[in-house]
């Protein structure tokens, strides 16, 4: 069965589009745990860190910086964190390989649990950040 990542990727399921290149896709979590909460995925279907291939794995790590220098500077961010969980165990939750760019502030926290952002949010916050 297909992950939510595979269905976005094919076109089937949506996501509020940050940036895209021809091996990896940055959109908004629906979940941020900041305002700009970015995945970064691969195209290619890869399990975790230990079953992705390196061309996949540089792909996405490009586009994660990209993303962090934009949310940088669109967003006044003070600091990025980026988080990578694998299998089960590790606090993986969708089962394709994935990198979380997160904005940081001084002095606030990320919001845990993190609430389900509306889609107006994520639209307007996308705008933004899109490159």
């Amino acid at each position: 069965m297909p992950t939510i990542f595979e269905k976005i990727i094919a076109g089937q399921a949506p996501c509020h589009k940050i940036a895209e290149t021809n091996l990896a896709l940055a959109f908004l979590d629906i979940r941020p745990l900041s305002k700009g909460h970015t995945l970064v995925i691969p195209k290619r279907h890869s399990l975790d860190l230990l079953a992705i291939e390196q061309h996949d794995l540089f792909a996405v790590m490009d586009l994660a910086q990209q993303v962090a220098k934009r949310q940088m500077t669109v967003l006044a961010a003070d600091g990025i964190t980026v988080w990578q969980h694998n299998r089960k165990a590790g606090g993986q939750d969708v089962f394709h390989f994935h990198t979380h760019v997160i904005p940081r502030w001084n002095g606030k926290k990320l919001n845990r649990p993190a609430p389900l952002a509306t889609q107006q949010e994520l639209a307007a916050l996308a705008q933004l950040l899109q490159f």
